[in-house]
């Protein structure tokens, strides 16, 4: 038999662990579409980073999609790709950097890790000139494997210049850069 009045609800108050793990709350999320998956920047709304910083981080990101991507004709690696076979090509700093990085794994892994899908040692980069030359046809360089990771760090680099001293950095659901520790000394 009802009473006609409305139900009260209990409101519970969270477990101590959501509670030490935002003081404040609150978080600041922003999200854009690229490197063919959501990135996600979230930082403590209590720290006082600003979209304007944040976005500064996502536009890091969508710069070295359009310098890295395979899947842009119009990105520095696919004009790579193209004229390499022929001559040497001199590539900017940032696509130095990622292939170094990509070699350097190479070797630490003997050659278990490959960014020219098998090719590898068909691969001349001149570090100190900043020049590529593929020594057989048909070599193609991917960074599939690492560039997310390598965006993630380079967006972080942005933020920590910007006074960012925490944020979680997730670029779909294989990459993840944590900057800084989360509230309570912990982790995010």
């Amino acid at each position: 038999m009802s009473s006609g009045l409305p139900r009260r609800r209990a409101l519970l108050p969270l477990p101590a662990t959501a509670r030490d793990r935002a003081p404040s709350g609150s978080w600041l999320h922003v999200s854009r579409r690229a490197m063919g998956c959501e990135v996600v920047f979230t930082v403590p709304d209590e720290d006082g980073a600003s979209l304007a910083d944040l976005r500064a981080g996502l536009d890091e990101i969508e710069a070295l999609e359009q310098r890295l991507s395979l899947y842009r004709p119009t990105s520095e690696l696919c004009q790579l790709n193209a004229t390499a076979g022929t001559e040497p090509v001199e590539v900017s700093e940032t696509l130095a950097a990622v292939l170094g990085l990509a070699l350097d794994l190479a070797e630490e892994t003997a050659d278990a890790f490959d960014p020219t899908r098998g090719r590898r040692r068909h691969l001349d980069l001149d570090r100190a000139r900043r020049t590529v030359r593929f020594s057989a046809p048909d070599v193609t360089l991917d960074f599939g494997a690492i560039g997310k990771g390598f965006a993630l760090d380079r967006a972080a680099d942005v933020l920590r210049a910007r006074g960012v001293r925490r944020a979680l950095l997730t670029a779909g659901t294989s990459s993840v850069r944590a900057l800084g520790v989360g509230p309570a000394g912990g982790f995010f």
